[in-house]
């Protein structure tokens, strides 16, 4: 599950808010309306890690990850599977003619290869 979040000056406090209601990746929208980049779990840890408790009170765009790969409907899972296992990423927006139209998880990614089983 992913959220997005407008301010990108939003503090890490805030956006661990946002990620402990089982939500893995958030998407950061730029004043444009495009998507300025991503903050996953993993980049809140690494954060955490590098700067301590004070990695609480930096802004989001200290760490936010702008090299953000994204598919589109049409894209196949085995496709979006193989760029998750090479660049080691859980999540790929969807985007369809310029808007967010969905997420793909590795979750939903391993549903879908099991239900083929």
């Amino acid at each position: 599950m992913a959220s997005s979040m407008s301010k990108r000056a939003d503090r890490c406090a805030k956006l661990l808010n946002i990620l402990q209601k089982k939500i893995g990746l958030v998407l950061i929208i730029g004043a444009d309306g495009g998507l300025a980049g991503v903050i996953s779990e993993r980049d809140v840890i690494r954060a955490i890690y590098e700067h301590g408790n004070d990695a609480l009170n930096m802004p989001t765009d200290a760490f936010i990850v702008r090299d953000v790969h994204t598919c589109k409907n049409e894209d196949r899972a085995v496709d979006i599977a193989k760029v998750m296992a090479e660049r080691r990423i859980r999540h790929v927006p969807i985007f369809d003619d310029g808007y967010l139209a969905g997420m793909v998880s590795a979750t939903d990614i391993v549903k879908h290869y099991a239900s083929k089983a």
